[in-house]
């Protein structure tokens, strides 16, 4: 395994213990919101310390998670609530999905 597919990995399993993950089917929501475009205004920084944080130059406001989250732990709970009850993963949400990581656009 390379250099890149282990920060890969490990910035994956970060990011579903940030959104709660516990359900491996449902990593791909972590590895999803890793690639989701930051909404309009938001950049991505990184403290003298080296940790990540988000800005946003037309608020002037900075936070530590990543301005969509929010979303990703909402869709991990409906995805494992549709799993639970015996369904796949959602088609519809699956598009969305797809469409959401290559916009700019918040949800």
């Amino acid at each position: 395994m390379s250099n890149s597919e282990e920060l890969i990995l490990q910035a994956t399993a970060n990011r579903a213990l940030e959104i709660g993950i516990e359900d491996d089917r449902l990593l791909w929501i972590a590895r999803q919101s890793l690639e989701a475009a930051l909404p309009d205004g938001w950049v991505e920084c990184q403290s003298e310390d080296g940790y990540i944080y988000y800005y946003n130059d037309a608020t002037n406001e900075s936070v530590w998670e990543h301005p969509n989250l929010d979303y990703f732990k909402t869709l991990y709970q409906q995805q494992l609530q549709l799993l639970k009850s015996g369904g796949g993963i959602d088609a519809i949400t699956q598009i969305l999905l797809s469409s959401f990581t290559h916009s700019s656009t918040s949800i």
